[in-house]
């Protein structure tokens, strides 16, 4: 803590992570990159899918930027150690996503975080 009830963000960094949200950062970037890739290869190559789309093209390429963005956000919140975000993450994995496990996961990140952040 600094003086005035600030806290110094920048020792909050990926580097300064214990090893199970390196991990768990890890796994999001992978799944990501898995998920991502699927679908630029269904955008730009259906005939390898063997499989046309069923909705329009639109809707692939949205949920290909909204994943992306999703794990850029996660991986700011965890590295940076942003606790309402962790809690927002966690909800939001919880109910509108229906992933309890996930969800269980970033309630524990949150906690961890606040400790760190506040002690």
């Amino acid at each position: 803590m600094l003086g005035n009830n600030t806290i110094d963000e920048s020792r909050f960094t990926f580097s300064s992570l214990g090893i199970f949200r390196k991990i768990l950062l890890g796994i999001v970037w992978i799944f990501a990159v898995i998920f991502i890739l699927g679908g630029i290869i269904w955008t730009f190559f259906p005939h390898i899918m063997q499989d046309e789309l069923n909705y329009p093209l639109v809707n692939l390429i949205v949920i290909i930027v909204f994943l992306n963005l999703f794990s850029f956000w996660i991986h700011f919140a965890v590295c940076k150690r942003k606790t309402k975000q962790l809690a927002v993450i966690a909800i939001l994995q919880m109910f509108p996503l229906l992933n309890p496990i996930a969800g269980l996961i970033f309630l524990g990140v949150y906690w961890v975080s606040r400790q760190e952040r506040f002690g």
